[in-house]
C-alpha cells in the first residue's frame, strides 16, 4: 500500500484545513499507525451531498494510478473523521454507506473509517454528548445509516433524498 487517500466532507473543508488529519498521517498516529514511511498521502472531498461527484474523482484517480504503475490495491481510502463520526463540524454523513458502495464499485476495497480524533471531541464522547466511536459506524451491508444524537432527530438517506427532490421541484415538502 503506497498511497493513502483521505476523503473529506465537501462542506467541512470550507471551514477546516484538514491540518490535524494530515499531521496524524505524517506522525503515523491513531488510524495511520503502521504505514511505512514511504507511503504517500493525498486528500479529496466527497464532492458534496450525496457523494455522486466522488465517482469522477475516483475514475480520475484510477487513470492516474495506472499511469504511475500502481493499482487500486496500492491505495487505502480513509474517510476523514468529519465524514464518519460525531464531531464539532457535523453529525456523521448520512451518505457514508453510499460512498463506500461507490468506492467498491470502482474497485477501491481498502477502506478505513477515521483520521484524527480531537481531545475535545473525545471529552464530549466521554460526557455522553457525542456517540462513542465504535457506536457510530453502521454495518457495511445497510443501504444507508440513520443517525440519532441528543440534539438532532433521526434522518435517513431516504428522507434526505425526498427532501432534496421536493426542494428541486420548488415545493419543499417534509415527509
Amino acid at each position: 500500500m503506497r498511497l493513502v487517500v483521505i476523503i473529506q466532507c465537501e462542506d467541512v473543508v470550507k471551514r477546516c484545513s484538514g491540518f490535524l488529519c494530515m499531521r496524524d498521517f505524517f506522525d503515523r498516529a491513531w488510524k495511520f499507525e503502521g504505514y511505512p514511511q514511504d507511503t504517500r498521502c493525498m486528500s479529496i472531498t466527497c464532492g458534496g451531498c450525496c457523494g455522486n461527484l466522488l465517482t469522477p474523482k475516483l475514475e480520475n484517480l484510477g487513470m492516474r494510478l495506472r499511469k504511475e504503475g500502481m493499482t487500486k490495491d496500492d491505495v487505502v481510502i480513509h474517510f476523514a473523521t468529519c465524514v464518519c463520526s460525531d464531531n464539532s463540524h457535523r453529525l456523521p454523513c448520512p451518505f457514508l454507506n453510499r460512498m463506500k458502495a461507490l468506492l467498491n464499485r470502482k474497485g477501491f476495497t481498502n477502506i478505513v473509517l477515521g483520521t484524527h480524533i480531537s481531545q475535545k471531541a473525545q471529552a464530549k464522547r466521554d460526557a455522553g454528548l457525542y456517540k462513542q466511536w465504535e457506536q457510530q459506524n453502521p454495518p457495511d451491508d445497510s443501504g444507508g445509516q440513520s443517525y440519532t444524537s441528543k440534539f438532532a432527530v433521526s434522518v435517513s438517506p431516504v428522507a434526505v433524498k425526498q427532501f432534496v427532490f421536493s426542494a428541486l421541484d420548488k415545493s419543499i415538502v417534509y415527509r
